[in-house]
């Protein structure tokens, strides 16, 4: 019982805490929002998503200066598995992104994660392993797995230990993608 009134706390906090990067105030609606490098950036408007959109580094490097919270890292850092707020037993916020893990007291290893270069990727892979179907964005994959400077979405979480054994053959033939910024008009969170 607790933890469900400790982890609707933690949804309601997110929603409240975000705050458009482009008009500098609160987002009118949880429904808008860009996907950029396995992170969420809430904005308030479709003026704001096409904004966002065209740049969202620029965003994100604004946020980073002036502490704006501007969205979630859509994974557990530590599992590579996709979360949401209510699932989490640990949280932090750096620079105006929060991390989310299912392991509690992992405070000091997100903070390690969002400041380290593992953060960022150099590309992402958005054909999702061991299907013919790619994703529109991130946040439709199930997990991620790093590697060779690659960031390759997982639509079953399942394939993440496939995917771990197969990295060092893997020879990147589909088409990688760094920092595609992408719509995400009509979600929920």
């Amino acid at each position: 019982m607790l933890s469900a009134i400790l982890a609707a706390s933690l949804v309601t906090q997110v929603k409240t805490d975000m705050m458009c990067p482009v008009m500098a105030n609160r987002p009118t609606t949880g429904r808008m929002a860009v996907d950029y490098d396995g992170a969420r950036i809430a904005v308030c408007c479709d003026q704001c998503v096409r904004t966002v959109w065209k740049n969202p580094a620029k965003y994100v490097k604004e946020a980073t200066k002036s502490g704006q919270n501007i969205g979630w890292f859509l994974f557990d850092p530590l599992t590579g598995l996709r979360i949401d707020a209510k699932d989490a037993k640990s949280n932090v916020v750096v620079n105006g992104f929060y991390y989310f893990s299912r392991t509690s007291g992992a405070e000091e290893k997100l903070k390690a994660f969002a400041t380290s270069d593992k953060r960022s990727t150099q590309s992402e892979m958005l054909d999702a392993w061991g299907t013919d179907k790619v994703f529109a964005t991130p946040g439709q994959a199930a997990a991620y797995v790093d590697g060779a400077g690659y960031r390759f979405y997982l639509a079953d979480a399942a394939d993440k230990e496939k995917v771990l054994k197969a990295l060092p053959t893997i020879r990147l033939a589909p088409n990688p993608i760094k920092g595609h910024p992408v719509p995400v008009p009509g979600i929920k969170w």
